[in-house]
Formats: C-alpha cells, sequence, structure tokens
C-alpha cells in the first residue's frame, strides 16, 4: 500500500511542478498523502519615491509668509502679497540684511529657486536666497546685485562672513529685470543657477540638513530705501524612503 502511495505522491509532485507550484516535501501519514509547500518569504514592497515640494506662485498666501509691518531697530519694512507678486518695501535705519524665512523638510539633496526684481532701491542693493540655516550665526546666501551684475555665495559662519564665491560678475543678470536664483545642493555639492545658466559650484558641507529656508534683501547704509518683488518661490525634495514591509 505505502509502495503505491510513493507512487502515486511522485505523479502529484509531477503534476504541481509542470504547473510551477513548489513542494518542499512529500509524506505519507495514516495512509494518506501530505504533501507541504514553503510559507513564501515576505518582501518589501517598492522602493518609493517621495517628493517633497513648495511652490508658491503669491496668487494667495495660503504658505502663511510675513505680510505685515516691521519696525525694528535696523530696518522699517512692509511685506505685502499681492496680484502674484511678494512685495517688500525697505527703509534701512543701518547696514541691515532683511529675511522672511520658513521651515522646510530637511534634506541632504534639494533645489530652493525663485523669480526676485529690484523695482528700486540703491546701487549694490540685493537679494538672496538663505539656504541651510542652522541659526542666526550659521547659514548661506546665495545673493544677486542686478544694478551691478554681481552675484555671490556667502556663509555666515559663527557670526562671520566667509566668501565662498566673491561677489562675481555675470553677463547671464538682468539690470532691473526679474531674475531667477535657484540653488542645487546634492551633498556637500552647491550649484548656483542665474536664469537657467549654471554660474558657479562649490564644494562645502559645514551646514546641511537644516530646515530653515528664505529670502532676504540687503541695503548697506542709514537712511536707504528698496522695493523688490518675489514670485515662483520653489523648494524640492527628491528623496528615497522604503515602505514598510507588506506580509
Amino acid at each position: 500500500m505505502k509502495k503505491l502511495l510513493f507512487i502515486i505522491g511522485g505523479i502529484i509532485i509531477l503534476i504541481l511542478y509542470s504547473a510551477g507550484v513548489v513542494v518542499a516535501s512529500i509524506m505519507i501519514y495514516k495512509n494518506s498523502i501530505v504533501i507541504t509547500t514553503p510559507t513564501p518569504t515576505p518582501s518589501p514592497s517598492p522602493i518609493a519615491v517621495k517628493n517633497l515640494s513648495v511652490y508658491d506662485t503669491f496668487d494667495n498666501n495660503n504658505n502663511n509668509w510675513s505680510a505685515t509691518t516691521d519696525n525694528t531697530s535696523t530696518q522699517l519694512r512692509t511685506t505685502t502679497i499681492s496680484d502674484g507678486k511678494y512685495t517688500w518695501e525697505v527703509r534701512s535705519k543701518k547696514s541691515m540684511q532683511s529675511w522672511v524665512l520658513k521651515d522646510f523638510t530637511a534634506a541632504e539633496n534639494f533645489t530652493i529657486s525663485m523669480d526676485a526684481r529690484t523695482v528700486t532701491g540703491p546701487t549694490g542693493a540685493d537679494y538672496n536666497i538663505i539656504f541651510n540655516k542652522l541659526d542666526n550665526d550659521n547659514y548661506y546666501k546665495f545673493g544677486v546685485s542686478d544694478s551691478v551684475q554681481k552675484y555671490c555665495l556667502y556663509m555666515y559662519y559663527l557670526g562671520q562672513w566667509q566668501k565662498l564665491i566673491p561677489w562675481t560678475i555675470s553677463d547671464t543678470i538682468k539690470n532691473g529685470e526679474v531674475n531667477n536664483l535657484k540653488v542645487v545642493v546634492v551633498g556637500s555639492h552647491i550649484t548656483l543657477y542665474i536664469n537657467e545658466n549654471k554660474v558657479n559650484q562649490i564644494i562645502d558641507d559645514t551646514f546641511s540638513m537644516n530646515t530653515s529656508m528664505g529670502i532676504s534683501v540687503e541695503l548697506f547704509n542709514a537712511d536707504q530705501i528698496g522695493t523688490f518683488e518675489f514670485d515662483n518661490f520653489n523648494y524640492h525634495v527628491d528623496e528615497v524612503v522604503p515602505t514598510a514591509v507588506t506580509l
């Protein structure tokens, strides 16, 4: 009887194998054939790409940018959002930098960009992208002064300015017109673009994985007045995030 069962079991295995069924073992129990198959090992679901971005055309203030009047020891500033523009009117009380910062998702690799224009202001006034800001004494600044067609990349480190890329002339900068500034950060590699033209790059990892980013302007003497417009602010992150194991 058992010999017959072995023969029948072998035939069943061949049938299952040809059908693509994996058989782990076959045994005879009380004149019955018992076939076991291995339990499949759970595997992770496909890696998901998590796209994190903030794109603001300033058609409204859903992202809660500062839109008010600030009167401090260094400046009198009024910021408004209207007609699809984020407009700053700034009067300096001394040499000063005025900024509005937001907290975004910390990432090793990201792109931050904006459109900017000096509507009126003194020669040499500049607008900037502030990124990877750790605190008020530690951050990067990518600046453009369109009146003199220059750009720079500075690092404010422990309360002191350090020139990573000094003020440099670039004919890609449009005097008195809208300029698009973009910073691409990949690990320690920082690449600068103006109006979609790559103007410079540098390797520096002093600050990374910090969430505070934003916009600033600078006036370098007391009683200077400048009006600046910003639009199409974009912060974008691409990062690979493994999802949970699915059984």
